[in-house]
C-alpha cells in the first residue's frame, strides 16, 4: 500500500519502517527538497557535523551527500542508560527532479542544517526543422 501512495518515490520498507531508496542500513540524516521558479533547495539535518566531515558531489540530475558523524568521546567506565543518537558514516543519492547546472551550486552550513541551493538549468523550447531530402540521381 505505501508504494501505490508513492509512485514517483521508490520506497524500501523493512522491520516495520519506512525508508527512502538510497538507504544502505546505518543513519541517514533526514532531508528536504524543495522547488522555487529558479532554484532546487535541498536541506539536510546534519547537527554535530563539521564542514571537513562532508562531501557533495553533483551531476546534472543528481547528488550525492556523504559524510561522517563522530560518536563523543566518553569517560571511562561511563554507563549509557539511553543511546539515541546516531553516529557514523552515511550517503544519500538523490535523483533530482530537473536538470540542474553543477557549476552554480551553493552550499552552507548553519545551525546543524546543511543548504544545497541548484540552479535549475534553463530549458530551451525545441525549435523544429525541417530536413531537406536529395534526389540521388545514378
Amino acid at each position: 500500500m505505501i508504494k501505490r501512495l508513492h509512485p514517483v518515490i521508490r520506497i524500501r520498507t523493512s522491520g516495520g519502517g519506512v525508508y527512502p531508496a538510497d538507504w544502505q542500513g546505518g543513519w541517514m540524516p533526514r532531508l528536504d527538497l524543495i522547488e522555487t521558479e529558479k532554484t532546487l533547495i535541498v536541506a539536510v539535518e546534519v547537527s554535530g557535523l563539521r564542514t571537513e566531515d562532508l562531501q557533495i558531489s553533483l551531476q546534472t540530475n543528481r547528488l550525492e551527500i556523504k559524510g561522517r558523524k563522530k560518536e563523543a568521546a566518553v569517560p571511562a567506565g561511563t554507563r549509557y542508560f539511553r543511546l539515541e543518537r546516531e553516529y557514523g558514516p552515511f550517503r544519500r543519492t538523490l535523483a533530482l527532479p530537473r536538470s540542474v547546472v553543477p557549476d552554480r551550486a551553493r552550499a552552507t552550513l548553519e545551525n546543524g542544517v546543511l543548504t544545497i541551493a541548484l540552479p535549475k538549468r534553463i530549458e530551451t523550447p525545441r525549435r523544429r526543422r525541417l530536413v531537406r531530402i536529395k534526389r540521388n540521381v545514378e
